[in-house]
Protein backbone atom coordinates (compact mmCIF):
# COMPACT_ATOMS: atom_id res chain seq x y z
CA UNK A 1 0.00 0.00 0.00
CA UNK A 2 1.52 3.12 -1.09
CA UNK A 3 2.02 5.76 1.98
CA UNK A 4 1.61 9.59 1.04
CA UNK A 5 2.91 12.39 2.89
CA UNK A 6 1.79 15.99 2.58
CA UNK A 7 4.26 18.78 3.84
CA UNK A 8 2.92 22.22 3.76
CA UNK A 9 5.67 24.99 3.59
CA UNK A 10 6.01 28.99 2.93
CA UNK A 11 7.23 31.12 0.83
CA UNK A 12 9.27 33.45 3.29
CA UNK A 13 12.70 33.03 3.62
CA UNK A 14 14.41 29.69 2.94
CA UNK A 15 14.12 28.03 6.08
CA UNK A 16 10.64 26.56 5.83
CA UNK A 17 11.32 25.26 2.74
CA UNK A 18 14.47 23.81 3.34
CA UNK A 19 13.47 21.89 6.43
CA UNK A 20 10.67 20.67 4.09
CA UNK A 21 12.90 19.56 1.52
CA UNK A 22 15.29 17.69 3.66
CA UNK A 23 11.51 15.76 5.55
CA UNK A 24 11.01 15.00 1.99
CA UNK A 25 13.91 13.61 1.00
CA UNK A 26 14.09 11.84 4.16
CA UNK A 27 10.11 10.38 3.79
CA UNK A 28 11.11 9.57 -0.24
CA UNK A 29 14.37 7.19 1.25
CA UNK A 30 11.68 5.07 3.21
CA UNK A 31 8.72 4.28 0.70
CA UNK A 32 6.62 7.36 1.14
CA UNK A 33 5.32 9.28 -2.12
CA UNK A 34 5.92 12.89 -1.12
CA UNK A 35 4.14 15.66 -2.17
CA UNK A 36 5.86 19.15 -1.21
CA UNK A 37 3.08 22.60 -1.42
CA UNK A 38 3.37 25.95 -0.17
CA UNK A 39 0.26 27.00 1.11
CA UNK A 40 -0.23 30.33 -1.17
CA UNK A 41 0.56 27.57 -4.15
CA UNK A 42 -2.19 25.04 -3.20
CA UNK A 43 -4.70 28.01 -2.87
CA UNK A 44 -3.19 30.23 -5.22
CA UNK A 45 -3.56 33.00 -2.59
CA UNK A 46 -2.88 36.25 -4.01
CA UNK A 47 -3.02 37.64 -0.28
CA UNK A 48 -0.40 34.97 1.14
CA UNK A 49 2.07 36.29 -1.65
CA UNK A 50 1.59 39.42 -1.10
CA UNK A 51 2.84 39.17 2.97
CA UNK A 52 5.65 36.98 1.91
CA UNK A 53 6.61 39.97 -0.82
CA UNK A 54 6.21 42.41 1.94
CA UNK A 55 8.23 39.82 4.61
CA UNK A 56 11.54 39.89 2.50
CA UNK A 57 11.14 43.55 1.41
CA UNK A 58 11.30 44.67 5.12
CA UNK A 59 13.84 42.58 6.15
CA UNK A 60 16.48 43.19 2.96
CA UNK A 61 15.91 47.19 4.17
CA UNK A 62 16.34 45.91 7.70
CA UNK A 63 12.41 47.87 8.83
CA UNK A 64 12.43 45.65 11.84
CA UNK A 65 9.45 47.52 13.41
CA UNK A 66 7.29 47.32 9.90
CA UNK A 67 8.14 43.83 9.72
CA UNK A 68 6.96 42.73 13.52
CA UNK A 69 4.52 45.21 12.92
CA UNK A 70 2.63 44.54 9.90
CA UNK A 71 3.85 40.97 8.92
CA UNK A 72 4.30 39.20 12.46
CA UNK A 73 1.47 41.31 14.88
CA UNK A 74 -1.35 42.44 11.92
CA UNK A 75 -0.91 39.74 10.41
CA UNK A 76 -2.26 37.86 13.78
CA UNK A 77 -5.05 40.14 14.48
CA UNK A 78 -5.90 40.87 11.52
CA UNK A 79 -5.32 38.61 7.89
CA UNK A 80 -4.89 35.27 9.65
CA UNK A 81 -8.72 35.69 11.58
CA UNK A 82 -9.89 35.94 7.91
CA UNK A 83 -7.79 33.87 6.09
CA UNK A 84 -8.81 31.04 8.79
CA UNK A 85 -12.47 32.27 8.05
CA UNK A 86 -12.27 32.48 4.18
CA UNK A 87 -10.36 29.42 3.33
CA UNK A 88 -10.39 26.76 6.39
CA UNK A 89 -13.14 24.23 3.75
CA UNK A 90 -10.73 25.45 0.34
CA UNK A 91 -7.47 24.29 2.54
CA UNK A 92 -9.71 20.56 3.84
CA UNK A 93 -10.80 20.64 0.29
CA UNK A 94 -7.21 20.42 -1.21
CA UNK A 95 -5.68 18.64 1.35
CA UNK A 96 -8.41 16.10 0.59
CA UNK A 97 -7.58 15.86 -3.45
CA UNK A 98 -4.25 14.67 -1.86
CA UNK A 99 -5.52 12.03 0.22
CA UNK A 100 -2.22 11.82 2.43
CA UNK A 101 -1.76 9.38 4.77
CA UNK A 102 0.60 12.26 6.89
CA UNK A 103 0.28 15.63 6.80
CA UNK A 104 3.57 18.10 7.76
CA UNK A 105 3.85 21.35 8.92
CA UNK A 106 6.98 23.02 9.13
CA UNK A 107 5.26 26.47 8.89
CA UNK A 108 3.21 28.70 11.63
CA UNK A 109 -0.01 30.69 11.04
CA UNK A 110 -1.47 27.66 9.36
CA UNK A 111 -1.51 24.97 11.58
CA UNK A 112 -5.14 25.42 13.02
CA UNK A 113 -6.58 24.86 9.45
CA UNK A 114 -4.40 22.03 9.32
CA UNK A 115 -5.38 20.46 12.65
CA UNK A 116 -9.04 20.70 11.45
CA UNK A 117 -8.46 18.53 8.63
CA UNK A 118 -6.56 16.23 10.56
CA UNK A 119 -9.34 15.96 13.14
CA UNK A 120 -11.96 15.51 10.66
CA UNK A 121 -10.23 12.75 8.61
CA UNK A 122 -8.35 10.89 11.55
CA UNK A 123 -4.79 11.89 9.38
CA UNK A 124 -1.86 11.88 11.51
CA UNK A 125 -0.40 15.17 11.68
CA UNK A 126 3.08 16.31 12.69
CA UNK A 127 4.45 20.64 13.03
CA UNK A 128 7.78 21.04 12.51
CA UNK A 129 8.53 24.31 14.47
CA UNK A 130 11.34 26.20 12.24
CA UNK A 131 12.10 28.74 14.50
CA UNK A 132 14.44 28.31 17.61
CA UNK A 133 11.11 28.86 20.07
CA UNK A 134 7.93 28.32 19.06
CA UNK A 135 6.39 31.87 20.27
CA UNK A 136 2.68 32.80 18.50
CA UNK A 137 -0.19 30.36 19.10
CA UNK A 138 -0.56 29.38 15.46
CA UNK A 139 2.90 27.51 15.58
CA UNK A 140 1.36 25.02 17.75
CA UNK A 141 -1.76 22.55 17.41
CA UNK A 142 -3.69 20.89 19.32
CA UNK A 143 -3.83 16.52 18.32
CA UNK A 144 -0.17 17.55 16.82
CA UNK A 145 3.05 15.85 17.29
CA UNK A 146 5.43 18.75 17.16
CA UNK A 147 9.59 18.22 16.17
CA UNK A 148 11.46 21.13 17.95
CA UNK A 149 15.27 22.24 18.77
CA UNK A 150 15.90 22.46 22.26
CA UNK A 151 14.42 21.85 25.97
CA UNK A 152 13.33 25.35 25.94
CA UNK A 153 11.28 25.18 22.62
CA UNK A 154 9.53 21.91 24.65
CA UNK A 155 8.45 23.92 27.43
CA UNK A 156 7.26 26.47 25.98
CA UNK A 157 5.17 24.01 23.15
CA UNK A 158 3.92 23.16 26.45
CA UNK A 159 3.32 26.23 27.94
CA UNK A 160 0.37 27.15 25.40
CA UNK A 161 -3.08 26.99 26.51
CA UNK A 162 -5.30 24.74 24.51
CA UNK A 163 -8.45 25.77 26.53
CA UNK A 164 -7.58 29.40 25.11
CA UNK A 165 -10.52 30.18 22.35
CA UNK A 166 -8.56 30.00 19.64
CA UNK A 167 -8.27 26.52 19.22
CA UNK A 168 -11.65 25.53 21.50
CA UNK A 169 -13.49 27.95 18.26
CA UNK A 170 -14.24 25.14 15.15
CA UNK A 171 -15.18 26.95 11.72
CA UNK A 172 -18.72 25.42 10.86
CA UNK A 173 -19.08 24.56 7.05
CA UNK A 174 -21.32 27.10 5.36
CA UNK A 175 -22.14 29.39 8.62
CA UNK A 176 -20.25 32.26 7.40
CA UNK A 177 -21.82 34.80 9.56
CA UNK A 178 -21.90 32.40 12.50
CA UNK A 179 -18.48 31.76 12.20
CA UNK A 180 -17.49 35.61 12.21
CA UNK A 181 -19.31 36.25 15.30
CA UNK A 182 -18.02 32.92 17.12
CA UNK A 183 -14.58 33.63 16.21
CA UNK A 184 -14.59 37.29 17.12
CA UNK A 185 -16.34 36.67 20.30
CA UNK A 186 -13.86 33.83 21.79
CA UNK A 187 -10.71 35.93 20.77
CA UNK A 188 -12.44 38.93 22.38
CA UNK A 189 -12.75 36.88 25.59
CA UNK A 190 -8.75 35.43 25.25
CA UNK A 191 -8.49 39.54 24.95
CA UNK A 192 -10.34 40.47 27.87
CA UNK A 193 -9.26 37.13 30.07
CA UNK A 194 -5.33 37.18 29.44
CA UNK A 195 -4.46 40.34 27.97
CA UNK A 196 -3.33 41.29 24.39
CA UNK A 197 0.62 39.19 24.93
CA UNK A 198 -1.07 36.22 26.33
CA UNK A 199 -3.89 35.99 24.14
CA UNK A 200 -1.25 35.96 21.17
CA UNK A 201 2.30 34.46 22.27
CA UNK A 202 4.02 32.58 24.77
CA UNK A 203 7.78 34.32 25.85
CA UNK A 204 10.22 32.02 26.76
CA UNK A 205 10.28 32.02 30.75
CA UNK A 206 12.38 30.22 33.48
CA UNK A 207 9.35 29.07 35.53
CA UNK A 208 6.81 28.23 32.51
CA UNK A 209 3.55 26.74 33.55
CA UNK A 210 2.37 23.17 31.76
CA UNK A 211 -0.93 23.58 29.90
CA UNK A 212 -1.14 20.84 27.88
CA UNK A 213 0.51 17.46 27.09
CA UNK A 214 1.16 17.68 23.39
CA UNK A 215 3.37 14.78 22.32
CA UNK A 216 7.54 16.68 21.87
CA UNK A 217 10.01 15.48 20.20
CA UNK A 218 12.89 17.29 20.97
CA UNK A 219 15.72 17.42 18.46
CA UNK A 220 18.60 19.53 19.11
CA UNK A 221 19.85 21.56 16.36
CA UNK A 222 19.11 20.15 12.78
CA UNK A 223 19.52 20.60 9.30
CA UNK A 224 20.59 19.26 6.33
CA UNK A 225 23.50 15.99 6.19
CA UNK A 226 26.48 17.87 5.48
CA UNK A 227 26.27 20.65 8.35
CA UNK A 228 27.06 16.97 10.53
CA UNK A 229 29.65 16.21 8.33
CA UNK A 230 33.40 16.50 9.29
CA UNK A 231 35.05 18.92 6.51
CA UNK A 232 39.03 19.74 5.82
CA UNK A 233 39.09 23.36 7.17
CA UNK A 234 42.53 23.90 6.02
CA UNK A 235 41.86 22.44 2.81
CA UNK A 236 38.52 24.87 2.31
CA UNK A 237 40.69 28.08 3.43
CA UNK A 238 43.36 27.53 0.80
CA UNK A 239 40.60 26.96 -1.88
CA UNK A 240 38.49 30.03 -0.91
CA UNK A 241 41.95 31.65 -1.00
CA UNK A 242 41.95 32.97 2.59
CA UNK A 243 45.03 34.73 3.78
CA UNK A 244 47.02 32.08 6.48
CA UNK A 245 47.49 33.00 9.86
CA UNK A 246 44.56 35.60 9.93
CA UNK A 247 40.75 34.83 11.41
CA UNK A 248 37.87 34.47 9.58
CA UNK A 249 34.38 35.90 9.89
CA UNK A 250 31.43 35.20 7.98
CA UNK A 251 28.72 38.02 7.55
CA UNK A 252 25.01 36.55 6.54
CA UNK A 253 21.62 37.13 6.90
CA UNK A 254 20.24 33.58 5.56
CA UNK A 255 18.55 33.84 1.67
CA UNK A 256 17.22 37.08 2.01
CA UNK A 257 20.28 39.13 2.55
CA UNK A 258 19.92 42.16 2.53
CA UNK A 259 20.91 45.57 4.31
CA UNK A 260 22.02 44.14 7.55
CA UNK A 261 24.85 42.49 4.86
CA UNK A 262 26.52 45.28 3.65
CA UNK A 263 25.52 47.47 6.87
CA UNK A 264 27.78 45.00 9.28
CA UNK A 265 30.51 44.75 5.98
CA UNK A 266 31.57 48.52 6.40
CA UNK A 267 31.33 48.73 10.31
CA UNK A 268 33.53 45.63 10.70
CA UNK A 269 35.51 46.70 7.82
CA UNK A 270 36.03 50.78 8.31
CA UNK A 271 37.47 49.18 12.14
CA UNK A 272 41.09 47.96 9.68
CA UNK A 273 40.66 44.41 11.77
CA UNK A 274 43.13 42.15 10.08
CA UNK A 275 40.80 39.21 9.33
CA UNK A 276 39.20 37.70 6.20
CA UNK A 277 35.36 38.34 5.81
CA UNK A 278 33.12 36.21 4.12
CA UNK A 279 29.87 38.13 3.40
CA UNK A 280 27.14 36.28 2.07
CA UNK A 281 24.81 37.80 0.94
CA UNK A 282 21.77 35.26 -0.31
CA UNK A 283 19.62 35.46 -2.92
CA UNK A 284 19.99 39.52 -2.84
CA UNK A 285 21.62 40.78 -5.76
CA UNK A 286 21.75 44.34 -5.06
CA UNK A 287 23.49 43.90 -1.79
CA UNK A 288 25.94 41.31 -3.94
CA UNK A 289 26.51 44.11 -6.39
CA UNK A 290 27.44 46.51 -3.76
CA UNK A 291 29.33 44.72 -1.61
CA UNK A 292 31.34 43.44 -4.70
CA UNK A 293 31.54 47.04 -5.98
CA UNK A 294 32.81 47.97 -1.40
CA UNK A 295 35.49 45.28 -1.87
CA UNK A 296 36.82 46.53 -5.18
CA UNK A 297 37.31 50.02 -3.59
CA UNK A 298 38.13 49.04 -0.25
CA UNK A 299 41.87 49.54 0.66
CA UNK A 300 42.16 48.30 4.26
CA UNK A 301 43.58 45.75 6.61
CA UNK A 302 40.49 42.94 5.77
CA UNK A 303 40.13 40.74 3.18
CA UNK A 304 36.62 40.69 1.39
CA UNK A 305 35.05 37.79 -0.33
CA UNK A 306 31.34 38.29 -1.51
CA UNK A 307 29.18 35.41 -2.42
CA UNK A 308 25.48 35.06 -3.51
CA UNK A 309 23.22 32.28 -2.88
CA UNK A 310 25.83 29.24 -1.82
CA UNK A 311 24.89 25.57 -1.76
CA UNK A 312 28.34 25.18 0.46
CA UNK A 313 27.13 27.25 3.42
CA UNK A 314 28.52 24.80 5.29
CA UNK A 315 32.24 24.80 4.09
CA UNK A 316 31.78 28.60 4.54
CA UNK A 317 31.03 27.98 8.30
CA UNK A 318 33.63 25.71 8.33
CA UNK A 319 35.78 27.89 7.42
CA UNK A 320 34.92 30.78 9.61
CA UNK A 321 36.48 31.44 13.82
CA UNK A 322 33.11 33.91 13.90
CA UNK A 323 29.72 34.76 12.56
CA UNK A 324 27.98 37.88 12.52
CA UNK A 325 24.49 37.17 11.17
CA UNK A 326 21.14 38.20 11.72
CA UNK A 327 19.81 35.51 14.18
CA UNK A 328 17.01 33.97 11.26
CA UNK A 329 16.64 30.52 13.05
CA UNK A 330 17.71 28.43 10.52
CA UNK A 331 21.56 30.50 10.01
CA UNK A 332 21.74 30.16 13.42
CA UNK A 333 20.70 26.49 14.17
CA UNK A 334 23.90 25.85 11.42
CA UNK A 335 26.03 28.02 13.10
CA UNK A 336 25.37 26.06 16.51
CA UNK A 337 26.31 22.56 14.08
CA UNK A 338 29.52 24.41 12.78
CA UNK A 339 30.45 25.40 16.97
CA UNK A 340 30.88 28.38 15.31
CA UNK A 341 30.19 31.77 17.96
CA UNK A 342 27.50 34.09 16.90
CA UNK A 343 27.68 37.71 17.10
CA UNK A 344 24.45 39.43 16.33
CA UNK A 345 21.98 43.02 16.95
CA UNK A 346 19.55 43.02 19.32
CA UNK A 347 17.26 44.99 16.90
CA UNK A 348 15.56 41.97 15.76
CA UNK A 349 12.59 40.51 14.00
CA UNK A 350 10.07 38.95 16.85
CA UNK A 351 9.83 35.66 15.75
CA UNK A 352 13.86 35.92 16.02
CA UNK A 353 13.92 36.68 19.46
CA UNK A 354 14.32 32.71 20.21
CA UNK A 355 18.07 33.03 19.40
CA UNK A 356 19.07 36.27 21.17
CA UNK A 357 17.50 33.99 24.41
CA UNK A 358 19.79 31.22 23.86
CA UNK A 359 22.98 33.31 23.24
CA UNK A 360 22.37 34.94 26.25
CA UNK A 361 21.64 31.96 28.15
CA UNK A 362 24.26 29.96 27.46
CA UNK A 363 27.02 32.29 26.25
CA UNK A 364 26.94 31.16 22.97
CA UNK A 365 28.37 34.63 21.28
CA UNK A 366 27.52 38.46 21.80
CA UNK A 367 24.50 40.11 21.07
CA UNK A 368 24.97 44.46 20.37
CA UNK A 369 23.03 46.91 20.95
CA UNK A 370 24.21 49.61 18.46
CA UNK A 371 26.24 49.08 15.14
CA UNK A 372 29.39 50.93 17.17
CA UNK A 373 29.79 47.74 19.91
CA UNK A 374 30.35 45.41 16.64
CA UNK A 375 34.17 46.00 16.10
CA UNK A 376 35.04 45.23 19.85
CA UNK A 377 32.56 42.71 20.34
CA UNK A 378 33.79 40.81 17.29
CA UNK A 379 37.58 41.06 18.55
CA UNK A 380 36.10 40.01 21.78
CA UNK A 381 34.57 36.80 20.43
CA UNK A 382 38.11 36.30 18.47
CA UNK A 383 39.69 36.53 21.08
CA UNK A 384 38.12 33.83 23.19
CA UNK A 385 36.84 31.98 20.32
CA UNK A 386 37.84 28.02 22.34
CA UNK A 387 35.89 29.66 25.32
CA UNK A 388 32.50 30.41 22.82
CA UNK A 389 33.17 27.15 21.23
CA UNK A 390 33.46 25.37 24.76
CA UNK A 391 29.92 26.90 25.37
CA UNK A 392 28.30 25.42 22.37
CA UNK A 393 29.57 22.18 22.64
CA UNK A 394 27.92 21.80 26.02
CA UNK A 395 24.58 23.00 24.75
CA UNK A 396 24.96 20.03 22.28
CA UNK A 397 26.08 17.60 24.36
CA UNK A 398 22.17 17.52 25.86
CA UNK A 399 20.81 16.42 22.61
CA UNK A 400 21.63 13.56 20.07
CA UNK A 401 24.56 14.50 18.17
CA UNK A 402 24.26 12.41 14.58
CA UNK A 403 22.16 12.96 11.35
CA UNK A 404 20.93 9.46 11.52
CA UNK A 405 20.24 10.06 15.44
CA UNK A 406 17.90 12.79 14.30
CA UNK A 407 16.40 11.30 11.27
CA UNK A 408 15.46 7.74 12.93
CA UNK A 409 13.66 9.93 15.75
CA UNK A 410 11.36 11.75 13.37
CA UNK A 411 11.24 8.96 11.18
CA UNK A 412 10.14 6.22 14.45
CA UNK A 413 7.48 9.22 15.41
CA UNK A 414 5.83 9.34 11.94
CA UNK A 415 5.38 5.55 11.15
CA UNK A 416 4.67 5.01 14.68
CA UNK A 417 1.30 6.93 14.07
Amino acid sequence: MEKKALIIYEIAGLGHEKVAGILAGMLEQNGYIVTKLAMSSLLNAKDAYFFSWTWNYFVRRNLVFLANAINIFSVRLFFLPLFELRNTERVIQKISEQRPAVLISTIHCYNKILAEYSTRHQTPFFVFITEVFPTFLDTVAPGADHFCYFNESRNLVHAFDFNLGYYQNKIIPGRWLQNIARYITSRLRDFRKRGPKEALFVQELNDLPKNNNATCFTLGPFSSKEFFEPKDRREIAQRLGLCAGQDTILIASGSIGGRFVFDMLKTITAANLPVNVLAVCGKDKTTLARVQEYARRYRGASMITAFGFVDFFDELLTAADAAVCRPSAQVFIECLLKTLPFVTLRKTTFNDHGGLRMIEKYGLGEICDSHSQVPALVSLVLRQKHKYRKNIKSLLENYPAQYEEKEKIILDAISGR
